[in-house]
């Protein structure tokens, strides 16, 4: 990350932002005494070496499932993160059964990170005919709790910038 940060390259290979975010979970493990209970799924198929991503676009997402879902709601324990693919895109989902977003209250002060990685998305998109896309579903559990992230990341992506 500080290497590409000092070349001014906003990407990684998918393979080293599931590392991080990898590093992070077995951090969190250790923190919660191995109660998080943590599933991953990757498509068999799909080769991380040759997906370019955003920077920390996955790392931001699970790192807000577990400090401000799981952590927040007693008896929540649980994530889930899958990556599969279409015909013209890839496909990351990240769940929890954490509190759940819309139980948090906005925060004006200041711009949080899910916030500063949908502007770094929004510039690559400028570039771009396929858009990167991320949604975000609310109470998934039994109306009440949880959040699921979906980013689809178009096959045929540019992720340089044009020099000024």
């Amino acid at each position: 990350l500080y290497q590409n940060m000092q070349q001014g390259v906003a990407y990684h290979s998918l393979k080293k932002e599931t590392e991080l975010v990898n590093n992070y979970l077995d951090i969190q493990q250790v923190r919660f005494g191995h109660i998080l209970k943590i599933s991953k799924f990757i498509d068999p198929g799909i080769i991380l070496e040759n997906i370019p991503v955003p920077s920390m676009l996955l790392q931001i997402h699970v790192e807000n499932a577990v400090e401000k879902g799981i952590r927040n709601r007693p008896g929540a324990h649980e994530l889930s993160i899958s990556i599969t693919e279409d015909a013209h895109s890839f496909l990351i989902s990240i769940e929890d059964d954490g509190r759940g977003r819309l139980s948090l209250g906005p925060d004006e002060n200041r711009k949080g990170s899910t916030e500063v990685m949908n502007d770094l998305i929004d510039i690559l998109n400028s570039y771009n005919q396929h858009k990167i896309k991320v949604t975000y579903d609310d109470r998934i559990i039994g109306d009440r709790y949880g959040t699921r992230v979906c980013v689809y990341l178009p096959k045929n992506f540019n992720y340089e910038f044009e020099k000024i």
